[in-house]
């Protein structure tokens, strides 16, 4: 049975959410101050398992598109997504049962939940990622085949743009184009689906265990315990399985760059444990690799998770500093991202870096 999300549990999803955003998903607190606020206004989050999803059920995802790195100066105004839904509804002449993530990590895990409590419909806890990526054909709805078109987008000032294209590649591409010019960033509707493609499609419970390790890592702070070992063991017992310290070291340099509707850039790390080496981690609005030389530790589709060195709080692409004292987490992605037509969208390769995916469990340590 599905569940209603209480004000008590946002500081746990926030967390959580920024831990599968893999440094990007835009910013978990802003999301957080948003539902917060909807939901002081009595209005209720329900969320429903991916299994309740019915086949009479009209299914739009809602999300946030553009560069995390935006967010900082270009608040939302709140009720962007909500919109995007209602005008792609008119244009498909259907009515949306429930909406739900495209993305589980970062803002994206908060921003169905607002439009659900705004439009009083049911999230479904599932999404297309299972972490954060980039562009809008890097979900598992594409990988099954689902047109991501019709599509609405909105920007602070009540601009919509509906959207159709000839496939999920032209849809990335134009609707870059067009959120570049909404300010680089904008709030979308897209994928609508029906019950069972949904079911399908979507990797189900990410909503669920973005409550569980924020807790993790909230618990064993406040029982003054390792919060990495708890977070570690909290992995165990979702579909990520696998995770491992990685690095253990100082922020040295950071190159960021918004660019092409992206943050792109890297960020050097010293290690602090004696060896001397540097880890470089490759960003697009998400850490991509992380890798000592030529000796890769960690690539997508796996997570690459920057965190505070003593509370294991998530640190955003964005926020990336020099001095920052870190541990870099890898995290094996859910089996949905690793099958090899999985592979070809969200591989190193689909990033345009020459690389062969190796699982982080068959990785050196």
């Amino acid at each position: 049975m599905g569940f209603v999300l209480e004000r008590k549990d946002l500081p746990d999803l926030s967390l959580g959410a920024a831990f599968l955003g893999t440094g990007g998903g835009g910013d978990t607190y802003i999301g957080r101050l948003m539902l917060e606020r909807v939901m002081e206004e009595g209005r209720r989050v329900e969320i429903v398992h991916l299994a309740e999803v019915g086949d009479g059920d009209y299914v739009i995802p809602t999300a946030m598109m553009g560069a995390p790195t935006c967010l900082i100066e270009k608040i939302p105004r709140g009720d962007e997504n909500a919109l995007s839904l209602r005008r792609l509804e008119a244009f498909l002449g259907v009515r949306a049962t429930c909406t739900m993530p495209a993305e589980a990590g970062g803002m994206n895990s908060t921003v169905p939940l607002i439009v659900g409590a705004q439009l009083g419909l049911p999230v479904v806890d599932a999404d297309g990622m299972g972490r954060a990526f980039p562009n809008m054909y890097q979900v598992t709805f594409h990988v099954h085949g689902v047109p991501g078109t019709p599509m609405a987008i909105t920007d602070e000032h009540g601009d919509t743009v509906i959207l159709t294209a000839c496939d999920n590649f032209k849809m990335e591409w134009i609707s870059r184009g067009i959120t570049i010019r909404m300010g680089g960033c904008a709030h979308t509707a897209e994928y609508p689906m029906d019950g069972p493609t949904v079911r399908r499609a979507a990797i189900g419970g990410t909503l669920g265990v973005c409550l569980a390790l924020g807790k993790a890592i909230r618990e064993a702070n406040e029982q003054h315990r390792d919060p990495f070992d708890r977070l570690v063991g909290a992995l165990r017992e979702t579909p990520y399985r696998h995770g491992r310290v990685l690095w253990t070291g100082k922020v040295i340099e950071v190159y960021r760059r918004t660019t092409e509707g992206f943050a792109r850039g890297w960020v050097q790390l010293q290690d602090t444990e004696g060896s001397g080496e540097t880890l470089e981690v490759l960003i697009q609005n998400e850490n991509l690799v992380a890798r000592v030389g030529t000796r890769v530790l960690c690539s997508v589709p796996d997570l690459v998770c920057i965190l505070d060195r003593e509370t294991a709080e998530p640190i955003a692409t964005e926020a990336l500093r020099y001095g920052q004292q870190v541990k870099v987490i890898g995290v094996a992605a859910p089996p949905l991202l690793r099958t090899p037509e999985a592979l070809e969208v969200f591989g190193p390769r689909a990033f345009g870096i020459d690389l062969d995916f190796v699982p982080l469990e068959e990785s050196e340590p």
